[in-house]
Order: structure tokens, then sequence, then C-alpha cells
């Protein structure tokens, strides 16, 4: 009967021992994954010429969580700016330790190469990463919501939300290297005192697409060239723009030209394109006579949409020789993404 009683005492502790064990394990295997991709990711960079500051991670969160924190990490970029960042924290569960998700709340500081001091505060900032079994990272997201950015040539701006993706990254053997690009706002509130054809709400911005060419280390023109030359674009794979009156969605692919302003062609279908004209020629941005002409080629060309009762129209959004066209209408110049010196 003590025997039994024993038993029944050792075997439970055993099992526990055993549980505990296995648990600990366990989570030492994932914390162990979160910082070697995070470190591996970061030793790249290092080695690219980036620098860091207080990005040195607390991890905890045992025995359910791997938790890592960075308070008021500073990264600096070989190419001459800076990012200031709040606290940020990663988690993911310990089962699945290469999907980390990220809150960064708060007042984001970057110093541009010129020297310029932007400041976004978002109320929240939520996102996620991908780690890659053997280290670094594979990619990234992250979502900016109720986003104000001061610091702008124009002013203050705001938006609803900010979304940004960057990667997978890709190099096959054959070909340039290739890293998947998104950015995607909604609710833009430009500047009050901006004056543009639409007014200073855009309902949705979202662009999709693939960078072409491993990207130019550094934001000068010698560089900008050197990723032209060697057939650098971006295949935009989705666009969309709501800017009442005016809707359009399209692809097509994007470069730059000998003096770098953007060149290529979009594939767009536009609706609200007759309201859009005649804001453009009333604001002065379009002759009347361009205005006339489009409209005639609109109503040949366009197309009724009984969903929405609208009329839409296939056309090529061109950029050529320092010039926007909408099919055979010039919108206005194209200035190089960078000055010359």
């Amino acid at each position: 009967m003590r025997r039994r009683t024993k038993v029944f005492v050792i075997v439970p502790l055993l099992l526990l021992l055993l549980a505990g064990g296995a648990l600990a394990g366990t989570w030492v295997w994932a914390s162990n994954a979160v910082r070697t991709g995070y470190e591996t990711w970061r030793a790249e960079r290092m080695a690219e010429g980036y620098s860091f500051q207080n990005a040195d991670p607390q991890v905890e969160g045992f025995p359910t969580a791997v938790r890592a924190t960075l308070r008021q990490p500073v990264v600096a970029a070989p190419q001459g700016w800076r990012w200031e960042g709040p606290v940020v924290t990663g988690q993911a569960d310990v089962l699945s330790p290469f999907t980390v998700r990220v809150t960064a709340p708060g007042t984001h500081i970057l110093r541009t190469t010129d020297g310029r001091r932007l400041k976004a505060d978002a109320e929240n900032a939520h996102g996620r990463l991908l780690l890659q079994p053997s280290g670094g990272m594979r990619s990234g997201q992250i979502t900016l919501e109720q986003v104000t950015l001061d610091g702008l040539p124009a002013g203050v701006t705001r938006a609803a939300a900010l979304f940004v993706a960057l990667g997978p990254e890709r190099r096959p053997p054959d070909g340039p290297h290739e890293l998947d690009v998104t950015f995607e706002t909604d609710g833009l509130e430009l500047p009050a005192h901006l004056e543009t054809a639409f007014g200073n709400r855009i309902d949705r911005l979202a662009v999709r697409g693939t960078l072409k060419g491993r990207a130019p280390r550094q934001w000068t023109r010698a560089e900008l060239q050197a990723w032209r030359q060697r057939g650098g674009a971006i295949a935009v794979d989705h666009l969309e723009l709501t800017w009442a009156p005016l809707s359009l969605q399209g692809d097509g692919v994007l470069s730059l030209d000998d003096r770098l302003r953007p060149s290529g062609t979009l594939d767009v279908a536009v609706s609200g394109l007759g309201p859009a004209l005649d804001k453009l020629a009333a604001a002065g941005r379009i002759d009347r006579s361009a205005v006339n002409y489009a409209k005639l080629a609109l109503a040949a060309l366009g197309r009724h949409d009984s969903a929405t009762g609208e009329t839409r129209v296939d056309v090529p959004l061109s950029f050529r020789a320092g010039r926007v066209y909408l099919g055979p209408v010039p919108l206005g110049r194209l200035r190089p993404v960078l000055p010359a010196s």
C-alpha cells in the first residue's frame, strides 16, 4: 500500500518535471530563433554600412511567448538618413517563432539626407516580420493608423492609415535582384493651403509592385544613373487612386530617363475622367481645347459601367520626355527625382 502511494506521488512529479523541461526547452529554442533572426539581419545591415543605437533587445515572455523590446532604437543609414523610433515590441508564439508581431505606436523621426527632420506621430502602429530559419528576415510590413506627418515642405499631412511592406527579396541566378514593395494610404489629408485641382483629400492611393535591380546604396544622381543603366525599373502590378472625381486602376512598368525623370507607361482604367478634366481646366492646369478634344475621344472609347453608372475608359498613362500624358492629353511636366547639382 505504501509503495503504491509512492508511485502515485512520484509519477505525477516526474511527468510535471518532464513537461516543465520540455516547455523550458521549447521557449529557449524559440527565443534563440527570434534573437538569431534579428541579429543576423542587423549584422548584414552593419556590413552594408548601417549603424545602430539602443538596438540590443530585452527578451522575456516565458513560458508562453517570446517578447523582445527595443527602447528608442536609432538606425543610421550609409545613404545619410537616420530613423529614431519609440519603444518597439516584437512578440512571437513559442511554437511559431519565425512570425513576429510588432507594435511601435508613438513618435517616429526621420532625418533626411538634406537635413530635413520629418516627424510622424501614430496613435497605433502594428506590423509583422517573417524571419528565416537560417537567420535574417524574409519580409516585413507595418501599418500606421491616425498618422500626422510634420516637416514636409508643403506642411502638415495627415492620414487615416499608412501601410508599407517590403519583401521577399529574390536573387535569380540569371536575372536582376527583385524586391516586392507595397505602399497604401487611406484618408490622406493634404496640407490645407496646398492648391490642387481635386481638393485636399485623397480617399485612397495604393501601389504594389516589384523593384527590379539592386536598389541604389545612396540616394545620389550617380547611384540612380547606375541603377537605371543596369536595367533598374519598377514593375507596377497594381495602381489604385481614388481622388474625387477621379478613380483609376492600372499596371505597367516605370523607370528613369537619362535626366532621372520618371519614364514608362501604365495602362489604366479611368472613371470620372470628364469631370476631372473640367476641374483641371478650371484650375488652369490644362487648356480648355485639350479638354474638348479629350471628351470627344472619351465619348468614342468609353464604356458604360452598369454597376456604378459611370463611364470608364482604358487609356495609357505615359511618362516620357519630361511630361506626363493621359492618352494624348498632356497633364503636366515632370521634374528629376533629384535635381542637377
